[in-house]
């Protein structure tokens, strides 16, 4: 019977005990990542969490909301990471998990989908409403990073050369006044003032996010054929998107870009059913 992964945070492991390896752990599994491997409301929902795996299975978890895959990938910023990586510290893992390139994109949503002084006419490809040029560089920034991760995995101080690096597709957000709530603090919305500041019509929205997030799929899963043992989880049009007029929950959405715990236990299985068979 499939279980829950026992997750683990880098202060809970012994720095003073390179030998590791738990022996009551089959799997061992590394994760980094932005919110959807953290959290993403006041809720504390995660995807790790949802995650379920045929023999017993801990993850060591350095995602952090709002992580974007430059930093991940980028040594100087995530020390963690390049920590794990390294033979002296880090398990033997036998896969890594990695939530990135999202915030890549919602970063830069305002150059992506650029304000505009007008109201936009009705009826034009999404593509349009996009500069292609902004698009193209954050991708590219996107595709680096994940590189970069690549790079690290099969360093010479690895522990866990070649072992499969598993990410997933962002499913595709609709643009709405939902932010993000933590306890009294509020993130977001990150689509919707990109729409409205580029003044598309509003029944244009989706179609415009979901060019934009088809895209950032279209990207990771191109990289399947260029990174070595690299695996995307075609998770896109897993959820049931959110109604449009909705400030917080909405079908399969917590708010504007993280799902619910629902709706993370569906994206969690397209996730396991592409990582389950490629486990020892």
């Amino acid at each position: 019977m499939a279980k829950a992964a026992q997750v683990l945070y880098p202060g809970q492991i012994d720095p003073g005990d390179p030998a590791k390896n738990p022996p009551d752990y089959t799997w061992r599994i590394l994760a980094a990542g932005d919110s959807w491997f953290s959290f993403g409301s006041w809720r504390l929902q995660n995807l790790l969490a949802q995650l379920r795996f045929d023999k017993d299975t801990f993850i060591v978890q350095l995602a952090q909301p709002g992580d974007t895959i430059t930093r991940m990938s980028d040594i100087c910023k995530n020390p963690a990471l390049a920590m794990q990586l390294d033979t002296r510290w880090g398990y033997d893992y036998h896969a890594v998990l990695l939530s990135g390139g999202g915030n890549d994109v919602i970063d830069q949503a305002a150059k992506i989908i650029p304000p505009s002084a007008r109201k936009q006419a009705a009826g034009k490809p999404p593509e349009d409403y996009c500069d292609a040029k902004a698009l193209k560089k954050t991708l590219k920034a996107v595709a680096d990073g994940f590189a970069q991760v690549i790079d690290l995995r099969d360093g010479p101080k690895s522990p866990c050369k070649g072992v499969p690096l598993v990410s997933h597709a962002y499913d595709l957000a609709t643009p709405r006044n939902a932010p993000a709530a933590f306890l009294s603090l509020q993130l977001g919305p990150w689509l919707f003032p990109a729409m409205t500041g580029a003044k598309i019509p509003k029944g244009e929205w989706n179609a415009v996010s979901d060019y934009v997030l088809g895209a950032l799929a279209g990207q990771l899963i191109a990289l399947e054929s260029t990174l070595p043992t690299f695996h995307v989880a075609r998770s896109q049009g897993t959820l049931k998107r959110a109604d449009p007029d909705t400030t917080g929950v909405s079908n399969d959405w917590d708010n504007e870009i993280h799902p619910t715990k629902a709706g993370y236990v569906k994206i969690g299985k397209t996730i396991n059913a592409v990582m389950n068979p490629l486990l020892p």
